[in-house]
């Protein structure tokens, strides 16, 4: 079944059933995925048959409240990400929330009638209206936050008399561990001890979405959004060096997964250094309020009620 079977979105003479069951079932579909665990109304019943509706929702007043707050329970719940929000200026990327969704569809809305909130209290053309909406809002739920593994390795090197002996020495004792969401970085801080240097690596490779999060999910579309704005940092002076990843300072859209070599290794060996300490590389910074690092994917392609309203018509 998918939106289609249902004719959206010319509903206005289908059965209030099938509307209903189309909205719950792509709802559970957005449950399923995201991750969310408070959301009861959208796993059960298994079966959403007709008479379950008319006995429990009547005439449908009753179906329009639950669906809205289970809905919007599951929007709250920080799951998805914006795919319309993502900027490469600032650099950033949010998370879909209530207000963002009512904010699209009142920007789509060319009848002047803006957002719908509960059409049973108005006249029945607004209840088609209403599951149009509501339609929108899921198709535009698609992909999710997801958790991700990577390795993370750290050493500080033996202090050596050049630059190159100290950072091979640490890249031949580094060792890895799996870790789950890391932070993504690639520094090799030097640090100058009389006329000698010793190097101090931190790495994070191999970089995918958690297996164990979704069965299948390492076939699905994903992308890591990092921002490497090198910091100031009143410690050590810092240096933007990519270290054979391809990345770029600033916002990074990166394809999964991200297999980097293993110990990672710097664009280039200074034969000095600058100042008592330096830092050569990249360091996650927020890309939004609360995020380091998303590990986006999308998950249209296993949804039944999908249609791609990225952008509006």
């Amino acid at each position: 079944m998918s939106w289609t079977d249902v004719h959206f979105p010319d509903i206005t003479f289908c059965p209030a059933f099938e509307v209903a069951h189309a909205l719950w079932a792509a709802g559970k579909e957005r449950f399923d995925i995201s991750g969310y665990t408070g959301g009861v109304w959208f796993s059960e019943p298994e079966t959403f048959t007709v008479d379950y509706y008319s006995n429990s929702y009547g005439s449908g007043s009753l179906f329009i409240e639950y669906f809205s707050t289970a809905l919007r329970n599951l929007v709250d719940s920080q799951c998805f990400v914006n795919q319309l929000s993502i900027s490469e200026t600032y650099p950033y990327v949010s998370r879909w929330t209530w207000d963002d969704l009512i904010a699209e569809v009142e920007d789509r809305d060319t009848s002047g009638d803006g957002f719908i909130d509960y059409p049973h209290k108005l006249s029945p053309l607004y209840v088609v209206k209403w599951a149009q909406q509501r339609k929108l809002m899921l198709d535009l739920l698609k992909i999710v936050a997801a958790p991700y593994v990577g390795g993370v390795g750290s050493v500080t090197g033996s202090t050596l008399s050049t630059v190159s002996a100290a950072i091979a020495d640490a890249e031949s004792k580094i060792t890895f561990s799996q870790q789950t969401n890391p932070y993504i970085t690639a520094k090799n801080t030097l640090t100058k001890s009389g006329s000698k240097v010793n190097a101090r690596l931190q790495q994070t490779t191999n970089l995918y979405p958690d297996p164990s999060f979704y069965f299948g999910i390492e076939s699905l579309p994903a992308k890591f959004y990092i921002n490497t704005l090198t910091p100031v940092n009143s410690y050590y002076v810092t240096v933007f060096n990519a270290h054979g990843t391809g990345v770029t300072e600033g916002f990074n859209a990166l394809t999964c997964p991200m297999t980097w070599a293993k110990p990672l290794q710097m664009d280039g060996i200074p034969a000095s250094i600058p100042a008592a300490s330096t830092m050569y590389g990249f360091e996650s910074q927020k890309i939004n309020s609360d995020d380091f690092t998303i590990c986006a994917v999308d998950f249209s392609s296993v949804f039944d009620f999908y249609e791609n309203e990225d952008t509006s018509v």
